[in-house]
């Protein structure tokens, strides 16, 4: 197996020819650096490139970056690496297409026609990964990929929710170690790369340098436990809330007679415009349940906002102060309560309009009806007969003090 075509799914392979001996000259080898040396450069890759019509420098637009899937040239891309070797790269501008632009494309010619190209359309705050299935294998039997553009933003309003409610992430929901945007590809990328400390305390060569880069026998454990590392049921990875998904709706074959040259061209273009944009918001949020429910007890009840806190402060701070900063009046308040004769009631139960209010309110009544009853219970029994109390006697309410 070459070298450079070693990846993250096919480190088992390579490491079954290793142990056969094919590779034993690895041991003590800076697998980053050597893979380096033995890719090819952008002078040997291509010989010319152009973008929306304007003829560009390719090792200016096409930048190499180490991925998953080894080294691929990335263009307008915010995550290439500054520095390769003793090459720097500039910082790069991210270029976008306009509506008004003579060409929305890039194109380009390669060098080497002997093996297929991987072409990957992402937009520029995500990578190739193993997640991602390439858009199109490029076998120079086409001369032409165009695709479409669905975009999907998410309003502010949604950061009320939580991630699980919304189905996506902010770029400050989930913070990953070296980036400062947030998307799916890279958050699994930091998933892996976390499993892969865990379980062999290194990174393999074609990851951000931030940890210990595993040497031969740290790859070997990491192609042991490969399975355990592309696990990602534990990773709680969400899309971003501004998501772009790039789709090749057509592919143009190439035509009869071309010469050498025309297979050894790819032009990558939008296939129309505008591109389909979709919102995310929330229709219905807890203010708007809020407003609802004070309008129905608005309507219905007469309730408002503010006399809901009126309520709540006569009850609480209004009665806190009162009994704090006037215990005088409240019980100068209770001794003349006290201090009120009892109020006489009517007990009796016959309507005023059949007849007059009895002496003392149907009191003195009841008093002698009771005290006749009491009498007729105390009486011996002649016989085996017992005289009952006649039915109609009225009986005072309890707790009421005359009685005694």
């Amino acid at each position: 197996m070459n070298l450079t075509r070693v990846t993250l799914p096919t480190l088992p392979e390579f490491f079954e020819k290793y142990r056969k001996g094919e590779y034993r000259f690895l041991e003590d080898v800076d697998l980053r650096t050597l893979l380096y040396n033995v890719t090819f450069n952008c002078t040997e890759m291509f010989s010319s490139c152009t973008f929306k019509s304007h003829h560009e420098d390719c090792c200016k637009m096409f930048i190499p970056t180490f991925t998953e899937y080894g080294i691929c040239f990335v263009f307008n891309s915010q995550h290439h690496v500054h520095k390769i070797l003793d090459i720097e790269y500039p910082e790069v501008a991210i270029q976008k297409i306009q509506e008004t632009d003579p060409d929305w494309a890039v194109r380009f010619v390669v060098r080497n026609i002997e093996t297929p190209f991987w072409i990957y359309i992402t937009s520029s705050d995500e990578l190739a990964s193993t997640d991602v299935q390439p858009h199109h294998i490029w076998d120079f039997r086409v001369e032409e990929v165009m695709f479409s553009v669905k975009e999907t933003y998410t309003t502010p309003d949604t950061a009320q929710l939580s991630i699980k409610q919304r189905r996506c992430a902010f770029d400050d929901d989930i913070k990953l170690v070296g980036y400062t945007d947030y998307s799916y590809t890279l958050c699994t990328r930091q998933c892996r790369m976390n499993n892969a400390l865990r379980h062999c305390n290194c990174l393999p060569y074609f990851f951000p340098p931030h940890n210990k880069q595993c040497d031969i026998h740290g790859l070997i454990c990491i192609a042991e436990k490969l399975e355990e590392i592309q696990n990602l049921d534990h990773c709680h990875c969400y899309l971003g809330c501004s998501n772009t998904v790039y789709e090749v709706e057509k592919l143009d074959a190439l035509g009869t007679g071309r010469d050498e040259i025309w297979k050894s061209t790819l032009t990558c273009k939008f296939v129309s415009w505008p591109m389909v944009k979709y919102k995310r918001e929330v229709l219905f949020g807890w203010v708007d349940l809020l407003v609802s429910f004070g309008g129905i007890a608005g309507l219905f009840l007469g309730f408002s906002l503010l006399s809901g806190v009126e309520i709540v402060y006569y009850f609480t701070i209004r009665a806190f102060f009162m009994l704090l900063m006037e215990k005088d009046e409240l019980r100068r308040i209770k001794k003349e309560e006290s201090m009120k004769p009892v109020p006489a009631y009517d007990l009796s139960l016959t309507p005023y309009f059949i007849s007059k209010p009895l002496p003392g309110y149907g009191i003195d009544q009841v008093l002698k009806n009771y005290k006749k009853s009491e009498e007729m219970g105390k009486q011996m029994v002649l016989g085996r007969r017992r005289l009952k109390p006649p039915s109609d006697v009225v009986i005072p309410p309890f707790g009421i003090d005359f009685i005694h």
